[in-house]
């Protein structure tokens, strides 16, 4: 029989209660049924006893917090929310022992453990309780992989060592979480990881894309292309003086004809009546030198 038949949820008046039934086997080991109730463990939910329908129940008050997998619904794992929940996981695993407790007891199906948003609360199956089809290390492992920020190249990698350590190293889950946080500090938890091993996990995660930047080179080289903008609008100002010089030119040469012209009239401006050929060209070409010089001093 699966442990999954005799695991539910019940809402009370008090509130909202994750159920496990006690099997025979279960009361033999009544020294476990006591340190789970009568103990508050850090990171560890307190059961409570309790009869429904005429049937013992051991009872996990979850109401003020939500499980894992309905959490990450709402927002994925960030790397430091990945640390956060594996460093838990393993000082409870270390505490345990403390209360006359095997870690193997532990639910870690991610629907069992709980979070208030701060920390991570775990549900333990007293000995002799069925366990289901994924309430072991290794499912564990293949869940966070789903609930983790693929954003999130930090949690992205740690959830593929973890994996990799549960499923692939043969060591405890204790140990496996210890390397997988210690990362190259290593001691006490097994060998250090390799180069091959490094390698492996990288070609497992995918790259986040990256910023491209310029060599040194790089840089150097557009330095040396000419701006064929700049050079164009170079180019430009060039006929731009010529244009000027030409129409000053004629400025000047308008004047002159004026000047040699009226000497004698007064006043000045009756020069623009007259009819005689140079006078009328002087004025000409001072208006028209004047007029584009202007414009295109302006323009350009």
């Amino acid at each position: 029989m699966k442990g999954e038949d005799n695991i539910r949820y019940r809402k009370e008046n008090d509130g909202c209660f994750l159920v496990m039934d006690i099997e025979d086997d279960m009361q033999k080991d009544e020294l476990c049924l006591k340190m789970l109730t009568g103990n508050s463990i850090e990171g560890l939910l307190r059961p409570e006893i309790r009869s429904i329908n005429d049937k013992r129940s051991l009872c996990y008050d979850v109401t003020d917090f939500a499980s894992l997998s309905v959490y990450c619904k709402s927002r994925e794992l960030s790397e430091g929310e990945l640390k956060k929940l594996l460093s838990s996981l393993l000082s409870l695993i270390r505490r345990l022992p403390d209360y006359f407790l095997d870690p193997e007891g532990l639910s870690l199906c991610a629907d069992r453990i709980y979070t208030d948003s701060s920390s991570y609360f775990f549900c333990y199956r007293p000995a002799g309780y069925p366990s289901d089809e994924n309430d072991s290390a290794g499912d564990l492992a293949k869940e966070l992989i789903g609930l983790i920020d693929d954003n999130d190249s930090g949690a992205v990698f740690l959830g593929y060592r973890f994996y990799k350590e549960v499923r692939e190293s043969g060591m405890g889950l204790g140990a496996c979480i210890c390397k997988t946080l210690d990362g190259e500090n290593t001691k006490g938890c097994g060998d250090a990881q390799t180069g091959d091993e490094k390698d492996t996990l990288k070609e497992m995660i995918p790259e986040s894309p990256k910023r491209q930047t310029k060599t040194d080179s790089e840089v150097k080289a557009d330095e040396s292309i000419p701006d064929e903008e700049g050079k164009n609008s170079q180019d430009k100002k060039h006929p731009d003086v010529v244009l000027v010089m030409i129409f000053a030119t004629l400025f000047l040469l308008g004047v002159f004809l004026c000047y040699r012209r009226y000497t004698h009239i007064t006043p000045f401006s009756m020069a623009l009546f007259m009819s005689a050929g140079e006078g009328v060209t002087g004025v000409m070409f001072t208006v028209i030198g004047a007029a584009g010089a202007g414009l295109t001093f302006f323009k350009s």
